[in-house]
């Protein structure tokens, strides 16, 4: 079987324009393409490996959620372009709270405004969790996006969440 990484720029490493942090940096959405935001002024924060003491996941930079003031960070992506023999579809990331064990991460995967599939889980402030769930293909038809939100403790203020590493990938049968 053969696994294609159905996301670019997975892994936050590609910063365009010169914006590689020394710590950290909230810049256009358009440097960190092609991620996207919701924050209104459409900056994504990205951290670099020990900043405030937080390693990344995998390689020098993360995404740090609901930082810049957005609550949404997303990649649109097409699983089986051509609806030919996808037999599993996994998602794969790496989570971490920046300060709280009461930080939480959402991920979904939603399709034309729907949610097709989500998760809201803790995280530790001292280590990243990596979580892998496999997804239904014949769900994925056209145009898919991978969903980061931060969600604060209860009384809505709270340090956001980061993220790095994530995969969507297909698998094909030979």
């Amino acid at each position: 079987s053969t696994n294609i990484n159905l996301l670019s720029n997975s892994n936050f490493e590609h910063i365009l324009n010169g914006q590689e942090p020394s710590t950290s940096i909230q810049t256009n959405q358009d440097n960190i393409f092609p991620w996207i935001t919701t924050a209104a002024n459409e900056k994504i924060e990205i951290w670099r490996n020990g900043n405030l003491d937080v390693p990344s996941y995998s390689g020098n930079y993360f995404a740090a959620l609901n930082a810049a003031g957005g609550p949404k960070l997303f990649q649109t992506f097409v699983a089986d372009q051509n609806h030919t023999g996808l037999q599993k579809v996994k998602l794969s990331f790496a989570r971490r709270a920046q300060f709280s064990n009461s930080d939480q991460i959402k991920v979904s995967i939603e399709q034309n405004g729907s949610t097709l599939d989500d998760q809201t889980l803790s995280s530790n402030p001292n280590s990243w969790d990596y979580e892998t769930v496999e997804l239904h293909p014949f769900l994925l038809a056209g145009n898919s996006e991978l969903v980061f939100e931060s969600i604060p403790p209860g009384s809505g203020t709270g340090q956001p969440a980061v993220a790095d590493n994530p995969y969507v990938t297909g698998e094909k049968g030979n």
